[in-house]
């Protein structure tokens, strides 16, 4: 059982990757038994709807050169997209549940509340799963709203100005700083909804609730989020690499230079063809490196998530660390003699 005064508290930065690795321990059996149940079939479907997507493509390509009937073209543009889509549906949803699994579980640990897999399991898919689905879809179109109106807002600023400046230059440094500064929006919000799922899977906050309060936790911290939360992403991009780049690598190194060769010796012509019976072949790779990837990154990634909640939970005086240990010592005997 995890010691609460270990967890509940506030945290430096050498704290997060210590009690990170501390915290394993204590979850890494459920956390593996669950990544594993969703992760490996889910990599079997990952290799179905690549496979059905990329045999559609060569049909798409030649009806294309050919100038047939558009509705032939958009048929078969629409199964493809159509398999990419649910293979982002499902694996969106899988993911969202299996990061759901680990912080709770990383909760329970911390406050010395131990849970069996299928408690954990019951409570993110009976209570929780429906609003972190509708946490996402609502951030999602947050995002699309924002690009959108940005994308507008820029071709007609940019043609107004053209128009009247007649200045072609400026209006397209206009536009370049216009998009540098929606960059900046979509990190600036990213870090400020970075806990909201938290807020749900702890708290048991609704959705809209669970926004402000992410955006209340990361008040006065968004530089120290932003920075930690970058680091630990970096951390363990580097992880994924070292283990998963050389065995992808070494399987797929012949068809990179058969690739290579192609270019050299045929041109461009036949390059295209060439990469989409390369990927087709490898889809099995990619369903294994995806599966590989995904253990890895929510392994870590969720458990460092919920205790920097902790820690900003502490932070702002929403949640009291645990007194410290009373140290028990022995009165004096009452049989001792006074002199």
């Amino acid at each position: 059982m995890a010691n609460q005064e270990i967890f509940i508290k506030k945290y430096s930065l050498s704290d997060f990757f210590d009690l990170t690795v501390k915290m394993l321990p204590h979850i890494w059996k459920n956390a593996l038994l669950i990544l594993s149940l969703v992760f490996i079939p889910l990599s079997f479907f990952f290799w179905f709807c690549l496979k059905q997507a990329f045999s559609v493509l060569p049909s798409v390509i030649n009806m294309a050169a050919q100038n047939p009937d558009l509705s032939a073209v958009l048929e078969n543009m629409s199964r493809f997209y159509g398999y990419i889509g649910l293979l982002v549906l499902i694996t969106g949803v899988a993911s969202l549940f299996a990061k759901g699994v680990i912080s709770l579980n990383t909760f329970k640990a911390a406050f010395g509340q131990p849970a069996p897999l299928s408690s954990l399991t019951g409570a993110v898919f009976k209570k929780k799963l429906l609003k972190l689905i509708l946490l996402s879809l609502l951030i999602t179109m947050i995002y699309v709203g924002i690009i959108i109106t940005a994308i507008l807002v820029t071709v007609l600023g940019s043609l107004l100005f053209s128009a009247l400046m007649q200045n072609v230059i400026l209006a397209v440094l206009l536009a370049i700083g216009f998009y540098l500064g929606l960059f900046t929006v979509i990190i600036w919000l990213s870090v400020k909804f970075s806990f909201a799922l938290e807020a749900i899977i702890l708290d048991d906050c609704p959705v809209f609730t669970s926004i402000s309060t992410s955006f209340k936790l990361v008040q006065k911290n968004w530089w120290r989020v932003f920075g930690i939360t970058l680091l630990i992403n970096l951390i363990i991009s580097f992880m994924i690499s070292i283990i998963i780049a050389p065995v992808s690598m070494f399987i797929m190194l012949p068809e990179y230079f058969e690739l290579i060769k192609t270019m050299l010796n045929n041109g461009n012509n036949e390059l295209p063809g060439r990469m989409l019976e390369f990927y087709t072949k490898y889809i099995p790779v990619l369903g294994i490196s995806f599966a590989l990837q995904s253990i890895i990154t929510y392994m870590l990634f969720p458990v460092f998530k919920a205790l920097f909640y902790i820690d900003l939970k502490v932070r702002h005086n929403q949640l009291d660390p645990p007194p410290p240990p009373v140290n028990k010592t022995l009165p004096p005997s009452s049989s001792a003699v006074s002199l």
